[in-house]
Parts: C-alpha cells; structure tokens; sequence
C-alpha cells in the first residue's frame, strides 16, 4: 500500500480545502460531484423508469437502432 501513488481527486480536494483555508475564491472543477438538488422531473422519470420491467434486464449489446441513427446523423451533421 505504501508504494501506492495518493488517489488523484484526495489530493485535489486537500489542495482545495487548503485554498478555501486560504479565503480564495474558487470553482472547483474536481470530481464534478453535484452541489444542486436533483430537479423534479428527473428524479419523477427515473422512478418511472425503475418501475417499468422492461428495464429490468441488460440492455442489448448493439444498442437501441433509433439511438444509433440518431447518434450517427449528429455525428454526421457534427464533423
């Protein structure tokens, strides 16, 4: 365990609690853990979506072919 490098984000938020210390004034861009309430309807279609039993299972490996389609014509208008 000593040989173990420190975990990345540990020495980000050690280095920002210190500059916090500090009385700087700062927007953490570290591990994005959010700091806002989940809206409403998000956490209303997630309960949805975990009570519906077709999603109870993996999803298929190739994809859903209307995401892949509309995914590939982003891409395609995109780059």
């Amino acid at each position: 365990m000593e040989i173990l490098p420190v975990y990345l984000f540990d020495e980000v938020v050690r280095l920002k609690d210190k500059a916090l210390g500090r009385g700087v004034d700062l927007i953490d861009l570290g591990i994005g853990d959010p700091d806002l309430e989940t809206p409403q309807h998000i956490v209303g279609a997630t309960q949805e979506a975990l009570n519906d039993v077709r999603n109870h299972h993996y999803a298929s490996y190739r994809g859903l072919p209307e995401l892949r389609q509309a995914l590939a014509q982003w891409y395609r208008a995109r780059f």
